[in-house]
């Protein structure tokens, strides 16, 4: 009776852990609970030649995958980051649509990288990435996207 109800148990919390696992939302609310945001709602690039071919000549550009945990993480604070922030255009990159790109290597060069990782927050100046000063351009990673942000909202970056 005992390994019935055990096993019972079991499937029905894998069944939840599964479910919990491939359900993916790309909607969060503000702080303020005042709006929903998506990732559609800002502006976005669709393929890797267009990370540093923009209008603007200074800009951030966020890559992100849909399927990246990291990327889920910190997805709230970005939105915030990027409804707020409004010195430079923001825009958002979705790597994991387009990891067969013909200009995927063209774009790792341009950033001193041998691999596309996510979370990644670049800072495109006077429209050029200075891979020479990588850590004051480049931001891998939860921590140093969160820090690079703060500063940015503090007016404390001092690389523009």
């Amino acid at each position: 009776m005992f390994a019935k109800r055990f096993i019972v148990g079991l499937m029905v919390l894998m069944s939840f852990l599964l479910v919990g696992c491939t359900s993916t939302t790309t909607t969060t609310s503000l702080t303020d609970g005042t709006s929903t945001l998506d990732y559609s709602d800002f502006d976005s690039l669709s393929d890797f030649n267009e990370v540093f071919n923009r209008r603007q000549s200074t800009y951030l550009v966020y890559v992100y995958s849909s399927y990246c945990t990291v990327c889920a993480t910190i997805k709230d604070e970005v939105f915030s980051f990027a409804a707020t922030f409004d010195d430079y255009p923001i825009y958002f990159f979705n790597a994991g649509l387009v990891a067969d790109s013909d200009y995927k290597q063209d774009y790792l060069d341009a950033i001193g990288q041998s691999t596309a990782q996510t979370p990644v927050m670049i800072v495109v100046k006077d429209n050029d990435f200075d891979k020479n000063n990588i850590n004051q351009y480049l931001f891998i990673g939860a921590i140093k996207i969160r820090s690079a942000m703060t500063d940015m909202l503090n007016g404390a970056y001092p690389y523009w």
